[in-house]
């Protein structure tokens, strides 16, 4: 199994959202 950051996953999951829920991950990130 090829090892996988915790940042990398956060990148897919953050291209994912921008790509469904633009608004939602702008919502996500303005959150932190």
């Amino acid at each position: 199994m090829l090892f996988v950051s915790p940042v990398t996953v956060n990148g897919l999951v953050a291209l994912l959202l921008l790509t469904v829920y633009p608004d939602a991950a702008v919502v996500e990130y303005s959150s932190l």
